[in-house]
């Protein structure tokens, strides 16, 4: 931009040179968009249930440059617990009973009273039993299983940071047999079944229908706390998945199982080919007071079943039961959301957008996954949700989402916000972008990065200055760098003079340039043009020629205070028609009574202008900027262009400058790197160049 906020106005005129970035012709806002429910924050981020219920017959303003509704944002808010009879589901609650879980010592900071719990492994070396405090000291506390527990006492944590007790309370089983209560409470027609597990598994017990009293003690009866041996998952997941797809033992129409562990698995034959669609959603419930490396585990078999996965800290028995309920709550429900149709009506023809699948969240809300984003034109969009719930009921919701407002560059809120998506040319030879297609048809590859989205394989529009049309499918996708990147090869014919659109080949008759388009196939405002020149002539250093008119020596009357604070200089082409700075001082340059230089340029530029007296003493200074869009405008021969600069004669408080001899000092800078086209539509490829010049005239003041 012009640093004095000046604008470059300039008048169309016959032949003016069309101008072809370098790489990429984006749209024009420097980021687009996705909308989405809130985002949570912690181990496994989500989108937060927006109430749809309040925005029915409703406008939601959203900044112009959302261009899309995201396909994996949307999640519908969920009532609290439901009443008796509301839903049911046949769960079985899987419990860890491995070694760690029990604490064998504690350390109790003496600043901030703090307690650790850990479990001691003397086949490790020793190292967190090394704390122990001599002679031997035992603390009592109270165990959730009734009476109390007695552990050691540690002077310190040093070698115990990964010997951290799962359930130092044992609470475990007391808060399952309460989460039994519960579903007899809230879900009477549900079955309930355990099993608990180390390196075998152990206490089990089948589904068994809750609404009867003596399943209830029979369940609650079944689970018990013994802890030893390792952590091995396909034991009780196998056994689990067998209980729950048995029909003489599922009572309902949704199964589930509750997982409740503290460590990663060490399952010597793997478990993973047990999730299948025979395996029903996991609940987990990872027992820890912050995050480990053992909980990406946990969160994965959840993640991959359709579960959730929830942390919580094992220190606090309360929680984990309120923790549980509210499980237990979202499972048996049947009326969450099952299937979503999102329409924008505004667009021609509507677009429209069906869930894959729904997902529970870790607040009780629901998440949908659409098949693919819904676009949102920049203005009003008439959005209607069709939701069906579980036991068929459905509900319309319809509103107004109006992408109206001031554009936002950066995510947050309901907001994921990425950079316009780029094309570009790369050399297989070099594996570099070329500056210019090879007269000799090398093989390039097309890659196109782009902001996430439902899409997989994407075809990029191909054209020639020969009117030849080809569609380059670009099939491998890179997703490391967080979003994707996606390549293919595309060929080229270079001197073809008759092409054959649609053979696969872009052909060309040994000069124009190469033509690449890729707009998102439902986000039109998603967009990027990719010119490849052809044949370059010649290649220009980007130096600017500049020549002062005969010394100045007539001066004119005018009000200094009507030029004081504006800038100092306007630039004008040839024939006098103004193409900067049009507006405050251009009445002070009608004839040659002003200093005026005359500049050949063959590229867009950036100027700064400073005039000095006779004894060095500094007296005016101006800055602009002649973008690429303007210098497109204007009128040239050939390549270049001529631009005449006239200064209003003024010092820098806006005082008419006196009789005497003056020093211009002028810093042209010609902004290369870009692509232009001259007026027989050959491309010129323009270097950065940077020239200083120092011109002396002299000035009569009448």
């Amino acid at each position: 931009m012009p640093s004095h906020a000046n604008r470059l106005f300039c008048h169309a005129t016959k032949g003016l040179l069309a101008v072809s970035l370098a790489v990429n012709i984006a749209a024009a806002a420097p980021k687009r968009c996705d909308w989405h429910g809130p985002l949570s924050g912690g181990e496994k981020p989500y989108a937060k249930c927006v109430d749809f219920a309040a925005l029915q017959g409703k406008i939601l303003d959203l900044p112009k440059n959302v261009t899309r509704i995201s396909a994996d944002g949307i999640s519908f808010c969920q009532t609290a617990t439901p009443a008796t009879g509301a839903g049911n589901a046949d769960i079985v609650f899987v419990y860890d009973n491995s070694g760690s879980m029990t604490a064998d010592a504690i350390y109790i900071n003496p600043v901030t009273k703090d307690t650790a719990f850990h479990y001691l492994v003397y086949d490790r070396g020793n190292t967190c039993a090394g704390n122990l405090i001599r002679p031997l000291q035992t603390i009592g506390y109270p165990s959730r299983e009734g009476g109390n527990w007695g552990a050691l006492a540690l002077s310190g944590t040093s070698g115990c940071e990964d010997n951290v007790a799962g359930d130092p309370y044992n609470a475990r089983g007391a808060v399952i047999r309460a989460g039994i209560d519960f579903m007899a409470a809230t879900s009477p027609t549900s079955t309930a079944g355990a099993i608990s597990f180390n390196s075998d598994i152990k206490y089990l017990q089948e589904p068994v229908l809750v609404g009867d009293a003596a399943n209830v003690a029979l369940i609650k009866s079944s689970i018990h706390l013994d802890t030893s041996g390792g952590t091995i998952y396909r034991r009780p997941l196998q056994k689990a998945r067998q209980w729950l797809n048995d029909p003489s033992l599922i009572k309902t129409g949704k199964q589930a199982i509750i997982f409740i562990s503290d460590g990663a698995p060490n399952d010597p034959d793997g478990y993973q080919d047990l999730i299948d669609s025979r395996m029903p959603p996991i609940y987990s419930i990872y027992l820890s007071k912050s995050t480990t490396p053992d909980t990406a585990r946990l969160s994965e078999l959840s993640a991959a079943t359709g579960g959730t996965f929830n942390r919580v800290n094992p220190n606090d028995p309360t929680a984990m039961e309120t923790l549980l309920k509210s499980i237990i709550s979202t499972i048996t429900k049947n009326t969450l959301p099952h299937a979503v149709v999102v329409t924008n009506k505004s667009l021609s023809p509507p677009q429209t957008s069906r869930s894959t699948g729904a997902v529970t969240n870790p607040d009780g809300s629901v998440g949908m996954r659409l098949d693919s984003i819904v676009a949102l034109q920049e203005g009003a969009n008439r959005i209607e949700i069709s939701l069906t719930r579980e036991d068929n009921s459905s509900v319309t919701y319809a509103f107004t989402m109006n992408a109206a407002g001031d554009e936002i560059g950066s995510s947050s809120g309901n907001y994921s916000c990425w950079d316009m998506p780029t094309l570009t040319a790369i050399d297989k030879a070099t594996g570099k972008p070329p500056e210019i297609y090879s007269p000799d048809g090398n093989a390039y590859q097309l890659k196109l990065t782009r902001s996430p989205s439902d899409l997989r394989d994407v075809t990029v529009a191909g054209s020639s200055a020969n009117q030849d049309r080809e569609g380059i499918l670009l099939t491998k996708i890179d997703l490391s760098l967080g979003y994707p990147t996606q390549t293919g090869d595309f060929s080229y014919n270079p001197a073809k003079a008759n092409p054959g659109p649609g053979n696969g080949i872009l052909e060309v008759d040994g000069k124009g340039d190469l033509t690449f388009v890729w707009s998102h196939p439902r986000d039109a405002r998603e967009t990027v043009t990719y010119v490849l020149p052809g044949r370059v002539i010649p290649v220009l250093d980007g130096n600017v020629n500049l020549t002062i008119k005969d010394p100045v020596t007539r001066g004119e009357t005018f009000d200094p205070a009507a030029v004081k604070d504006k800038d100092k200089v306007v630039v004008t082409d040839a024939k006098d028609h103004c193409i900067l700075n049009c507006a405050g001082t251009e009445e002070f340059h009608a004839s040659d009574a002003v200093p005026t230089w005359k500049i050949t340029v063959k590229s867009p530029i950036k100027y700064t202008m400073s005039i000095y007296d006779n004894l060095g003493q500094f007296v005016n200074r101006s800055d602009g900027e002649m973008t690429a869009e303007d210098w497109a405008k204007v009128a040239k021969s050939g390549d270049s262009a001529s631009l005449q600069f006239k200064i209003v004669p003024v010092s820098r408080d806006g005082q008419q400058l006196g009789t005497g001899a003056y020093l211009m000092h002028a810093n042209i800078t010609a902004m290369g790197d870009l692509v232009t086209k001259n007026s027989a539509g050959e491309s010129i490829i323009v270097r950065n160049a940077k020239t200083e010049y120092l011109k002396r005239f002299g000035y009569l003041r009448r």
